[in-house]
């Protein structure tokens, strides 16, 4: 069993809300959240189900991410 975040996609710079009635434009929300792993940021277990994956923060402060 791996995380919900495993090698997920990159978040979006923005959200966007669809419109819900006719005449009104769709809303463009900011992602104001971190593109950094927060759970392995601090992983004092060292979580073996985050290796490998592309947002995990090393030790050393490396991540496996490739842009």
């Amino acid at each position: 069993m791996s995380h919900g975040c495993y090698n997920r996609p990159p978040l979006l710079d923005f959200n966007i809300v669809p419109a819900r009635w006719p005449g009104d434009e769709p809303l463009h929300i900011p992602n104001r959240m971190t593109r950094e792993c927060q759970y392995t940021k601090d992983d004092q277990y060292n979580d073996q189900q985050c290796v490998g994956c592309s947002h995990h923060i090393t030790k050393s402060g490396d991540t496996n991410e490739t842009f």
